[in-house]
């Protein structure tokens, strides 16, 4: 493969007119700016580079297991949490029984705050679960039909 080259050229001309004194001190001090100029550089890097290699089995364990251990450290994470809680209930149980009671208070106060009660209490309606809501409407579903039966009944006209 050829090294790569960068080529190019610039010319610079400045002018200056006049006649004065001045005129002349600026044309002699920037005759020394005018120029011009053609690069041809080439540039290669391969003797600074290494030949390649291909990685040994051994580093694409190593680099699994790092990936794979730290993926465990995650998950078991939890765990040595639960474990650290556990260990200092052991020691300090009346504090861990304040712990208790604040998170349980915190609960109900989420559950009591929260904005889904709030709209199904304005609506005069509780959080119940599927099975109740299907089992209520079939109730009410019945009871339209026994009074419809009873309304029947009672304008049923005998002819005589």
């Amino acid at each position: 493969m050829a090294p790569p080259l960068s080529a190019g050229s610039y010319h610079m001309d400045i002018k200056v007119g006049g006649d004065s004194m001045m005129a002349r001190l600026l044309r002699t001090m920037i005759s020394g700016f005018n120029s011009s100029s053609d690069l041809n550089i080439q540039s290669d890097n391969q003797a600074c580079m290494s030949p390649p290699s291909s990685l040994s089995a051994e580093v694409y364990v190593s680099c699994a297991a790092c990936v794979l251990l730290v993926a465990l450290f995650s998950c078991l994470q939890v765990y040595t949490n639960r474990l650290r809680r556990v260990i200092a209930a052991f020691y300090h149980p009346k504090r861990e029984k304040k712990r208790v009671l604040f998170l349980y208070n915190l609960q109900l106060n989420r559950r009591i705050s929260s904005p889904d009660r709030k709209t199904s209490i304005s609506r005069g309606q509780r959080n119940r679960t599927v099975f109740k809501r299907l089992s209520s409407w079939r109730h009410h579903l019945f009871q339209r039909r026994q009074q419809e039966v009873s309304d029947l009944e009672e304008t049923h006209y005998a002819c005589g």
